[in-house]
């Protein structure tokens, strides 16, 4: 049963992170089922499901947010067992997640000069490549996966488009590059060697693409707070100082809800800290 609900997010579009975070969270969910009640699971019940809830809240005292997660888990999981036959009606409801206050807080916790100096370090220490899927990170606000999904054809100098064909939930969208970028990717181009139809070959095979393990580690190394979804963050909040409209920024980041978009338009953490700091 789990094999053929990961085949049913891939056919729906979920990214492989999502598929990994759904069935652990479905495993986890068959083994208190199994922990609870000895029996094999079956199918999903509305009274399980709120007993379920109940343990996460009371028992194993989850956070609003995991609770949140493993709802949507669920409730995925739910559809699968619906359009396979197994049952016919939803046992989990969206409004069975736990509304919770947003802090009115922007996520970027990194300046502008704290991320021009990776950028610098990143190019003496790891050279064009790294520097060039730093450099995309942060002036094109690209999620990592996205990144290291461009192919060669992907891109146009001229018209400083950038085609992200695979974004979150296969979705496509144009984004445009600026100059850094754009002088970014040229330079690496000049060294690249391979056959691969990818910007960022894996080191490992010659037609593959880069993992994003191999990014990590190398942020690392440099860094021990900048990650790659940070300079997105960073590049969102670029884009709403700058007078970016909310829908363009959307547009950019490929938001399908502008409500997430809206949380860069808040005050930082460090401008918070300092304020308080004042009084």
């Amino acid at each position: 049963m789990i094999e053929e609900y990961k085949n049913y997010l891939k056919i729906n579009g979920a990214s492989q992170a999502t598929i990994k975070s759904y069935i652990l969270k479905i495993e986890e969910y068959m083994k208190w089922y199994r922990g609870s009640f000895n029996l094999e699971f079956r199918r999903l019940y509305r009274e399980n499901v709120l007993d379920y809830l109940s343990y996460l809240q009371t028992v194993k005292k989850d956070n609003a947010k995991t609770i949140n997660t493993k709802i949507s888990a669920l409730l995925k999981f739910n559809e699968f067992l619906c359009q396979s036959g197994v049952q016919e009606k939803m046992a989990v409801y969206k409004n069975d997640r736990i509304r919770v206050q947003e802090p009115l807080v922007s996520p970027t916790k990194v300046s502008k000069a704290e991320v021009e100096q990776f950028r610098q370090r990143i190019l003496e220490g790891e050279g064009a490549k790294y520097y060039c899927i730093t450099t995309i990170a942060a002036y094109c606000g690209l999620r990592i996966s996205e990144i290291l999904a461009i192919e060669l054809n992907d891109f146009n100098f001229t018209t400083r488009e950038l085609i992200v064909n695979r974004g979150k939930g296969n979705k496509m969208r144009v984004v445009y590059m600026n100059q850094k970028a754009i002088n970014a990717i040229k330079e690496y181009l000049k060294e690249r060697k391979s056959d691969s139809p990818y910007l960022f070959p894996s080191e490992k095979s010659s037609t593959g693409r880069m993992h994003p393990s191999s990014v990590n580690k190398v942020f690392n190394k440099y860094s021990d707070v900048i990650t790659p979804h940070d300079l997105r963050h960073h590049y969102a909040t670029m884009l709403v100082n700058s007078r970016f409209s909310i829908s363009e920024v959307a547009a950019q980041l490929g938001h399908a809800n502008v409500h997430t978009t809206l949380r860069y338009s808040h005050t930082n953490r460090n401008e918070i800290i300092e304020k308080i700091d004042c009084l």
